[in-house]
């Protein structure tokens, strides 16, 4: 009789580690679906990209066989220099920035998820305000946005002033 019941005792706990574990599996397999926090992702991507874009190597030469990156390309768009090939910094800064953005994952055209793109470079005038450097590189409607994501880059120009690289993308849910 005691081994019986020792049986008994033996099967209901075997049970309850079968309940306990299926049900473990079960709220593990919700969690691993659940979609993870978009919004953190895509910003660790837009700072990946916005640094990406100012190491960026440019086809602008100041002095020539020196090619510029965009982050000193808009130094140079600043103080009015001129790329050896002749073309203004401020021309190539933007052409730059286009094609960078028209391969990248933020392409705004009809059924993409984003819906808005701004890259714009800013200087400090006080209190918190902002002049634009260069006139901004824009796609899209803002309008149309539900989600918006900012990243912002200082930028050391060496003129003495406190200059950001920012870039604002939307997206529709």
């Amino acid at each position: 009789m005691i081994n019986k019941k020792a049986q008994e005792e033996m099967v209901g706990f075997v049970l309850i580690v079968i309940i306990v574990s299926i049900i473990g599996i079960i709220i593990l397999g919700i969690n691993l679906n659940r979609p993870r926090n978009i919004e953190a992702q895509t910003s660790i991507e837009l700072d990946s990209f916005s640094s990406a874009i100012l190491s960026y190597t440019t086809n602008c030469e100041i002095p020539e066989t020196n090619p510029r990156k965009v982050r000193e390309l808009i130094k140079d768009c600043k103080q009015n220099d001129i790329c050896s090939n002749g073309q203004s910094p401020c021309q190539v800064l933007d052409v730059t920035l286009k094609e960078l953005v028209k391969h990248s994952s933020y392409i705004v055209e009809s059924g993409s998820y984003t819906r808005y793109f701004k890259i714009s470079v800013l200087n400090e005038i006080g209190n918190g305000t902002y002049n634009e450097v260069i006139p901004p590189v824009k796609e899209g409607d803002e309008k149309e946005c539900s989600r918006k994501l900012t990243d912002t880059q200082p930028l050391n120009l060496g003129l003495g002033e406190n200059s950001i690289f920012k870039i604002e993308v939307c997206y529709k849910n």
